[in-house]
């Protein structure tokens, strides 16, 4: 930390000077504009540059669809994937299914040595809060139509369950790639209306809903799996029960976390005991089962205490606000 003295002019003008090795580290010249904005804990400066667009280029190789999602949430505009033997139908087809899942990019060109991508999407046009309600939404839907697969036998709505997934996954990317940008560029965090220290809690939350979503679409694979048959009625109660015990803690999270309200944060925490107690009787439904059946139940149980967990840490971000 840097001590600065406050000084007066004569005018009545208040000002502090600067470690010179923070013009250098910065680039900044006299005249230039440094943007001053009020925290909850103090004065934040920071420098008002210009936007600059990244770009990147991509040796093609087996981990080609990690590197062009690492570029996208680090916020490049550009990528040029190379390769000096060509760019085969294989490889191609990777690249296209992974851009499925990134708002904004698009293949720009394409040569038999190389693609080129780049970003149409301003991310402030959909900002951070209302991508992650978003999201929050389309998890929620995707439990209630789970249920809804499960209790009557619905194999086409449990595939269509699982399609959703890449809805979710699509937005986390976004918001990913958002809030790294914030973080690094006070005027755009602006710009989508959030601060430091929510980038670091709606990080976590991002990633939960994005697990929830992962859940539910591996219960609808291991529901496909199951003799319909083989499960008796005390298994169809117990997960009606379960899934709308999920629904309330995703809908009391997120409302806790919207309305800063600790009070209702604070009873999502204490419904843990209710997952885990229906969880029990689930396990000793599942014992009643034999061969693939019980496994692939059992499979389901095990993921909705996962979903019970991951939604109640949500709640768990909430802070106490200062008295």
């Amino acid at each position: 930390m840097e001590l600065r003295r406050l000084q007066v002019t004569g005018g009545g003008t208040y000002i502090i000077s600067l470690p010179k090795k923070w013009i250098k580290r910065y680039n900044l010249k006299k005249g230039d504009t440094l943007g001053v904005e009020e925290r909850d804990k103090g004065i934040f400066l920071t420098p008002k540059m210009q936007k600059i667009k990244k770009s990147a280029v991509i040796n093609l190789s087996r981990n080609v669809r990690r590197e062009i999602t690492a570029k996208y949430m680090c916020g490049y505009d550009t990528l040029r994937i190379v390769s000096d033997t060509g760019i085969d139908h294989s490889y191609r087809k990777i690249i296209s299914e992974t851009l499925k899942t990134l708002s904004g990019y698009e293949i720009v060109d394409e040569k038999t040595k190389e693609i080129t991508i780049c970003n149409l999407l301003d991310p402030s046009e959909l900002p951070t809060k209302k991508a992650m309600r978003r999201a929050f939404f389309v998890a929620r839907s995707m439990q209630k139509d789970f249920l809804e697969a499960f209790l009557n036998n619905d194999p086409e709505l449990a595939e269509d369950v699982i399609q959703r997934d890449s809805e979710v996954d699509r937005l986390y990317f976004l918001i990913v790639r958002q809030l790294r940008t914030a973080i690094m560029d006070t005027g755009f965090a602006e710009k989508i209306d959030v601060t430091p220290l929510e980038c670091l809690d709606l990080r976590i939350v991002a990633k939960n809903i994005e697990q929830i979503a992962d859940n539910i679409e591996i219960n609808c694979v291991n529901f496909k799996e199951i003799d319909y048959n083989s499960l008796n009625s005390e298994i169809f109660e117990n997960v009606k029960r379960m899934s709308s015990l999920l629904i309330k803690i995703f809908q009391d999270s997120w409302e806790a976390l919207e309305k800063k309200d600790f009070q209702k944060a604070d009873r999502v925490l204490g419904i843990k005991k209710d997952v885990d107690a229906l969880k029990k009787k689930l396990d000793e439904n599942v014992l009643e089962l034999m061969g693939k059946n019980s496994i692939y139940m059992g499979n389901i149980i095990e993921n909705f205490a996962k979903i019970g967990e991951l939604g109640i840490d949500v709640a768990d971000i909430v802070i106490r606000p200062e008295e």
